[in-house]
């Protein structure tokens, strides 16, 4: 297919010079593999695609061609994979030259010859590592893992060799060692490990019992619950094990009830204080329990206990680990960040009624959210080891959310009822088709609008450009904006926190915006994002994604860990870069964001008594960020709101690799002198940082 481009204006890019193909042909191509063709006054191969699946262009999605390849008569050629049927496709580069139209190409290309064109492509720099590299991947995840480790290279969002090294070193540093089987401990809380089965295969459930019967912890009974498989090896498998150990207990049903109705007859067969679910094919750890037990004897209060986990193929071999951070509310409605091995108090599972029907595929996921309702964050618990194994079959979601399509229509309504549960009833959800299993929350705002303060900090008047292109995003939205200049006074980095508390005392809106002159917007409604974020009642800030010129990450929001340091995930990764678990690429809360764009209600910022006008930047905003958390209201980065800084100047701090940035000693010389502070800061980081901190 041959589709003719113009020269267009649309949303703000990084690129100078772009073209968009809008649905009179794109929307015919369809999902799959293309190869692209580009005709036109190249003087440089920077080239990059975007692609509009129906929610705007975003820069997080961008694809980098820079590596094209050229013929003889100038013609860039590369491949794309389009994920889903597009609306939209935007081609920018940057051009030394006068912008002229350009000639798309976009012909469907055979899974073997894109195999090929990878293939070769991945070889030719490095031969002998690329081919080392790629016999690793092969064994460890299979030929589907390589392809997609192929393309993340081609397209600039796989791992790079020193997260993937910094990835493998935390995953086994989270790995502990078994210790010998202890004897039964007087109070030490009774667990029921909760198995439903349907014809699993019968060596990985054999794996999946004695995984329970080698334990360290004996304090267990293990409820199972086969839900009529056809499969008659099953049912026998389980009475062996039955007849092995007086602490199995066994249920065979009548019918197929599917995974809730199962599990909940396991329940009813529990008498523990806490229950933990366990699939049929999946593994504990010898020390799960032992884990899991030694946490709640050190804080019986809490009323959910989980692990970080891995996968586990059918050879047995581990990988994917998945590092996990203390409960995060925002992010829970985004992602299943709790999932195994979680640890439940039974009388409050069943006082919320188990397990509920019609939410198979992500009942887990379900109960997490109704627990956590129901108790609070207080009253939840991380432990940074990894003490799960989920088996990774053909037909489980431990591999692809796509094995078990009914999952996600689940995992979309248990969120939509919590957001009911908190009064978010305006709020929906809707599914992140590039980030599968991922799920994005809109909180649309009021019909009867909102009235935003941009305040700007500035050490000149602004352009006329800025504010257009502010008018422009407000008015896709119900926002009525009125411009705010912060001055700055003097020389000093600290007059920022000043400048921006007189110019907020100025202003008459409902929400707050702060704004460096020298960034801007670049996302579709990315004003509306802050300000729609900003104006619940139970968030107290909100940032959004920050790039520098270079298109890399500058800011992902701020992590302070249990010392008080401030960490900055992500930063100077590529912009493509999907962060540990996709976190880069989901809302989440954090302990701070940047004043550079931030946002926030007046109310709010009046009851906080606005900046720390004695405090330089990281810092003022931090702190700004934690006393709001330490009122109760949350510090929300949400990366749907996309921003590029045209500053040349680091955000605070000097990077390193890995992206995290360190300030220990300003923050050493700030609790010296405020105790109040050591405590605020010390208190505030324990949901984010939960032991191990994980940054990329």
């Amino acid at each position: 297919m041959l589709l003719a481009g113009v020269l267009a204006d649309c949303e703000p890019s990084l690129f100078e010079n772009h073209v968009v193909l809008d649905s009179t042909g794109v929307s015919l191509l369809g999902p799959g593999w293309f190869r692209i063709q580009l005709s036109g006054p190249w003087q440089e191969r920077n080239v990059v695609v975007h692609v509009d699946y129906g929610d705007g262009f975003w820069e997080a999605d961008r694809i980098s061609l820079e590596r094209m390849t050229v013929s003889a008569t100038g013609v860039l050629s590369g491949i794309l994979l389009l994920p889903v049927a597009p609306t939209r496709i935007r081609i920018g580069w940057q051009s030394k030259g006068i912008p002229q139209p350009v000639v798309i190409g976009l012909h469907r290309a055979s899974l073997a010859r894109i195999s090929f064109f990878l293939l070769v492509r991945e070889l030719r720099p490095r031969p002998m590592h690329a081919l080392s590299c790629m016999i690793v991947i092969l064994h460890r995840r299979g030929r589907r893992g390589l392809g997609d480790w192929l393309y993340g290279r081609y397209a600039g969002t796989g791992f790079e060799a020193a997260e993937s090294n910094l990835e493998l070193a935390e995953s086994q540093s989270r790995y502990p060692t078994a210790v010998p089987r202890s004897d039964a401990v007087p109070g030490q809380p009774l667990f029921s490990v909760l198995v439903p089965s349907y014809n699993p295969d019968v060596p990985f459930l054999r794996a999946c019992l004695q995984s329970v019967l080698s334990q360290t912890c004996p304090d267990w009974e293990l409820c199972i619950v086969d839900d009529c498989s056809t499969d008659m090896r099953v049912n026998e498998t389980i009475r062996a094990f039955a007849l092995k150990d007086a602490r199995i207990k066994f249920v065979a049903r009548e019918s197929n009830g599917h995974i809730s109705v199962a599990t909940n007859t396991a329940l009813s067969l529990a008498t523990g204080i806490y229950i933990v679910p366990l699939d049929h094919d999946d593994e504990l750890h010898p020390m799960a329990l032992a884990e899991l037990a030694t946490a709640v004897a050190l804080r019986p209060e809490l009323d959910l206990v989980f692990t970080d986990e891995d996968k586990i193929d059918v050879k047995g071999c581990r990988r994917s680990p998945f590092l996990k951070t203390g409960y995060n509310p925002e992010l829970i409605r985004a992602q299943n960040c709790v999932s195994h091995v979680a640890a439940y108090k039974r009388a409050i599972v069943q006082r919320l009624g188990g397990f509920r029907e019609g939410y198979e595929g992500s009942q887990d996921w379900d109960l997490a959210l109704r627990v956590a309702d129901h108790s609070g964050a207080n009253r939840i618990g991380h432990i940074p080891k990894i003490m799960y194994h989920w088996r990774t079959t053909s037909t489980s979601t431990a591999v692809s959310a796509e094995a078990k399509p009914y999952a996600l229509d689940s995992a979309i309504r248990a969120v939509e009822d919590a957001l009911g549960r908190k009064g978010s009833r305006d709020a929906y959800v809707t599914p992140l088709l590039r980030l599968p299993g991922s799920l994005r929350v809109v909180f649309p705002i009021a019909e009867g609008g909102v009235r935003v303060s941009l305040i700007v900090l500035t050490g000149s008047r602004l352009s006329a450009a800025f504010r257009q292109q502010c008018l422009d995003a407000a008015s896709a939205s119900r926002i009525s904006l009125e411009f705010l200049e912060a001055a700055i006074i003097g020389e000093t980095i600290r007059g920022q926190g000043q400048a921006k508390n007189i110019a907020a005392s100025r202003a008459q809106a409902e929400v707050l915006v702060f704004l460096d002159a020298t960034v801007e917007g670049i996302s579709s409604g990315w004003l509306e994002e802050i300000v729609s974020q900003a104006a619940r009642e139970d968030v107290g800030v909100v940032g959004g994604k920050l790039y520098g010129r270079d298109g890399r990450i500058r800011n992902g929001g701020y992590v302070v860990d249990r010392e008080g340091a401030i960490h900055a995930p992500h930063q100077g990764m590529s912009g493509q870069h999907l962060g540990h678990a996709n976190r880069a690429r989901l809302a989440q809360n954090v302990s701070g964001v940047p004043s550079c764009c931030m946002a926030v209600r007046r109310s709010v910022f009046e009851m906080l008594g606005g900046f720390d006008e004695t405090l330089a930047e990281p810092y003022c905003s931090v702190d700004f960020c934690l006393r709001a958390n330490a009122a109760g209201l949350s510090t929300v980065w949400t990366p749907y709101a996309e921003f590029v800084d045209h500053c040349e100047d680091d955000l605070g701090g000097l990077p390193v690799p890995g992206g995290v940035p360190r300030w220990d000693g300003e923050v050493d010389r700030l609790v010296e002198r405020d105790t109040a502070r050591r405590r605020r800061w010390q208190e505030a980081s324990r949901p984010m940082s939960s032991g191990e901190l994980r940054f990329t």
